[in-house]
This record gives C-alpha cells, structure tokens and sequence, in this order.
C-alpha cells in the first residue's frame, strides 16, 4: 500500500506541474513579441519593468500605507494576523482587516505579480515578523517595517 500512496502523490505532483507550465511557458513567448515589436531601447526597458515588480515591496508598501492612515488602528499582532489569514485563504472578521486583505488580494491578482513569489514573500514577511515581535515593543514589526521603507 506504501508504494500506491507515493505513486498517487507523484502523479498528482506531475499533473500540477503539468498545468502551470502554460502560464510559464506562455510570459515568455509574450514578452519576446512585444519587445520585437518596439523600436525603442527605452520602450524596451519599460515592457520588462511591468513584469519585473518585487511583490515584497508592494506588500510592505500597502501594509504601511494601511498602518499610516489614521482611521485604522492597526497593531503587529493585527498585520500578522491578516497575513496569516491570507495565506491560508480565510478571510478575516473585523472590517480593518477586510481592507487589508483586499488590497493584498489586489496586488496578488495583478498581471505582473507571480503568486508563487507573491506566497513566498508573504511567508517571508511573516518570518520577519516572527523575529522582530517583543513584548517590550508593541509595534516593533511595523517600526522595522517603517525605518526599511524609507
């Protein structure tokens, strides 16, 4: 029975990666023709700025942006939460947390923005966040998050 299990796992493994090498294949092929189809150096370089985005810069920019307005009293423990939240794929209770979620949803369904490095920058975040926490400093995460940002 061991060998079945694993043999279904590998196959299911196969088939996942089967069905995301379309959307790899097919951004290259893209981007091929619409430089091909500029003229322009400059043109050039702006067609593979808008692919290239860092998703952990927008990510951060839109948790201190959130952060900052005054209307919203958001703490560490508030931003871990939805993070977490927004990896698992639930959804938050309070309406702060709504928001926040919806603007990261909104960066992760941008055309530019690959949602494996998306994942993998919100675990990151996280990560930091883990490390930054103390109970000296209530808000320490979102310090570390404010002094890198400028």
């Amino acid at each position: 029975m061991g060998n079945k299990a694993s043999l279904k796992a590998k196959l299911k493994a196969a088939d996942r990666r089967r069905k995301r090498r379309p959307e790899v294949t097919a951004a290259p092929s893209t981007e091929i023709t619409t430089r091909s189809s500029h003229s322009t150096s400059s043109d050039n370089k702006s067609s593979t700025d808008t692919v290239n985005h860092d998703p952990t810069d927008l990510i951060t920019s839109a948790i201190l942006k959130h952060v900052n307005n005054p209307q919203n009293s958001a703490k560490d423990a508030f931003v871990i939460t939805t993070l977490r939240g927004l990896l698992r794929g639930s959804s938050p209770s309070s309406d702060e947390a709504v928001e926040l979620c919806q603007q990261l949803e909104n960066i992760a369904l941008r055309d530019d923005i690959d949602r494996r490095k998306f994942r993998s920058s919100i675990e990151n975040i996280l990560a930091i966040a883990q490390q930054q926490r103390t109970n000296s400093v209530p808000d320490a995460f979102l310090q570390y998050l404010t002094i890198l940002a400028n």
